[in-house]
C-alpha cells in the first residue's frame, strides 16, 4: 500500500549512506539497459533526460513521484529493486518485515524471540516506527505464549497501554492500526471491547475487497467471536460468526466454516450445526482443532431442557 512504499523509499534513500553496497542510479541504469530500454522510452514526456542522467551518474537523489514513476518503467517493484540494490539478499529491515508479515499462528514461541531481538538490535542505529511497533507487538504475543491472557506483566501492560494510546485518538484504522487491535484485543476488559467493536467491524466492512487484508480481517474476526463467547456473550459472538460465515463459505475455509457452525450452534442451542462442524472437521481430519471446539461445546453449550 501506498504508506508501505513510502516508508520504504525514506528508509532506502536513508541505508543509501550506511550499508548499500554500491550507487542505486547505477543499478537503475544498469536494469534499463539490460532491458534494452533508452532515456528517451523510459522518460517519455513526464521526466527529462537530463533529470535521469543526474540519477544514474549518481549526481541527484529523484523525489518520492519520479522514482515510483521510473521503476514503473522498467516494470519493477520498490521490494525488488531494494533486493537487487543488496546484492540480491534482504536488508536488514526488509529481513525483520517480510518474517513478521509472512508469521503464522503455528511459528514457535523461540522463532518469535529471535525476531523480537533483530527488531531490537536494527532500533539501537535506526529510527523507525513501524518496527517499533512490530517489537511492541512480539513483546505482547510472546508473553501472552508464555503466561496466557489471564496474567500480563506490568510490563506488558505498559506496552498494551502504549500501542492503544498510538490508534486510540485516530478517527480511522488502516491496515496497520488493525494489526495493533488484533494483537491487543485479548488484554481489554468486555465492556471496553463492546465499546469499539462498531468500529472495528465497520473498518474490517470496508477493507472486505481488498485481498491483501483477508488473512488479518479472518483473524480479528475469530478473536473476536472467541472473546464474546467466553464471555457468554452470545448475541455478539453469533453476529461476528455470521459475518465469518459468509466468507469462509466464498473462500471454502473449511476450519473457519467449521468454527463458525459450532459457535453460531452453541449460541442458537442448535445440536444440529454443532455437528455440522464437527462432521466438516473429521472430513478434513483437522484432529486438532476438532478437540479444541469439542472442549468449547463442553464448556459454553447449555442446550434447553425440555
Amino acid at each position: 500500500n501506498m504508506f508501505n512504499k513510502i516508508q520504504f523509499i525514506v528508509n532506502f534513500f536513508h541505508e543509501k549512506e550506511n550499508i548499500m553496497r554500491y550507487d542505486f542510479g547505477k543499478v537503475y541504469k544498469d536494469i534499463r539497459e539490460s532491458k534494452g530500454l533508452t532515456q528517451e522510452e523510459v522518460c517519455g514526456n513526464v521526466l527529462s533526460r537530463t533529470s535521469l542522467s543526474k540519477f544514474e551518474s549518481g549526481k541527484a537523489t529523484p523525489k518520492y513521484e519520479n522514482m515510483e514513476f521510473l521503476l514503473r518503467q522498467i516494470n519493477m517493484s520498490f521490494e525488488e529493486f531494494d533486493y537487487i540494490c543488496h546484492l540480491y539478499q534482504p536488508s536488514q529491515r526488509t529481513e525483520i518485515m517480510q518474517t513478521y508479515l509472512n508469521m503464522s499462528s503455528t511459528l514457535g514461541t523461540s522463532e518469535l524471540e529471535k525476531l523480537f531481538q533483530k527488531c531490537q538490535d536494527y532500533l539501537k542505529t535506526h529510527h523507525d516506527l513501524p518496527i517499533e511497533e512490530i517489537r511492541d507487538m512480539l513483546e505482547i504475543v510472546i508473553h501472552i505464549r508464555q503466561h496466557g491472557t489471564e496474567q500480563l506483566s506490568d510490563q506488558v501492560k505498559q506496552t498494551v497501554k502504549k500501542l492503544w494510546e498510538k490508534i486510540e485518538k485516530q478517527d480511522t484504522w488502516y491496515e496497520s492500526d488493525l494489526k495493533i487491535l488484533n494483537t491487543i484485543l485479548f488484554s481489554f476488559p468486555i465492556d471496553h471491547l463492546h465499546l469499539i467493536t462498531g468500529k472495528i467491524l465497520q473498518r474490517l466492512e470496508v477493507y472486505k475487497n481488498y485481498q491483501h487484508l483477508y488473512d488479518l480481517r479472518m483473524a480479528i474476526l475469530l478473536n473476536m467471536s472467541t472473546i464474546y463467547l467466553y464471555h457468554q456473550d452470545k448475541n455478539m459472538c453469533q453476529q461476528i460468526c455470521y459475518t465469518l460465515l459468509e466468507d469462509a463459505k466464498k473462500k471454502k475455509h473449511y476450519d473457519r466454516l467449521a468454527i463458525c457452525y459450532v459457535r453460531i450452534g452453541i449460541c442458537r442451542d442448535d445440536a444440529r450445526l454443532i455437528q455440522k462442524g464437527f462432521s466438516l472437521l473429521e472430513l478434513t481430519e483437522e484432529t486438532s482443532m476438532l478437540s479444541h471446539l469439542k472442549k468449547e461445546v463442553e464448556n459454553y453449550y447449555q442446550p434447553k431442557k425440555i
